[in-house]
C-alpha cells in the first residue's frame, strides 16, 4: 500500500498552507520588512526568525507579542498580496491533492492568513479546485 492510499479511507484532511502547501517564506520575509519599516524596530534574521516562531497565529497577534504596532499589519499585508507571485507550490503535495480530490474525500485548510489572502494564493497557484 502506498502511503498516499492510507489518506483516502478518511473522509476529510486538512492541510497547513505556509510550509505545507506552499513555501512563502521569501514573502513572508519581504511583509515583515515592509511593515518594520514604519517603525524604529529594524529588521535582522533573529527578528524574522522570531516572527517564524509564531507561525500559525493571526498577525496581529504575532505583532502584539512582537511589540510591533498593529498599525504595521496593513503594510505586511500590502507587500504580502503585491509578491504573492513569489509563493511556490509544494509540487509533490498538489500531486496528493489530486489524488484525494478524486476519492471524494474533503479537503480543508488550516492557516493564519486572512481568509482573502489565502484565496489570493489558492488562485494564483491555480489550486482552489480542491478545497
Amino acid at each position: 500500500m502506498s502511503p498516499h492510499q492510507n489518506i483516502l479511507k478518511y473522509n476529510t484532511v486538512i492541510f497547513d498552507m505556509d510550509g505545507c502547501l506552499i513555501d512563502s517564506i521569501e514573502v513572508q520575509r519581504l511583509s515583515l520588512e515592509a511593515a518594520l519599516s514604519k517603525t524604529n524596530i529594524k529588521f535582522t534574521q533573529k527578528t524574522f526568525e522570531t516572527f517564524l516562531s509564531y507561525t500559525g497565529d493571526s498577525l496581529e497577534n504575532i505583532f502584539r507579542k512582537m511589540n510591533i504596532p498593529l498599525q504595521c499589519c496593513k503594510s505586511f499585508r500590502e507587500a504580502s498580496c503585491k509578491n504573492v507571485t513569489l509563493i511556490k507550490p509544494n509540487d509533490e503535495l498538489i500531486t496528493v491533492l489530486k489524488k484525494i480530490k478524486e476519492s471524494g474525500c474533503k479537503i480543508c485548510i488550516c492557516s493564519g492568513k486572512d481568509h482573502y489572502r489565502i484565496i489570493q494564493v489558492l488562485e494564483h497557484l491555480d489550486i482552489e479546485k480542491y478545497f
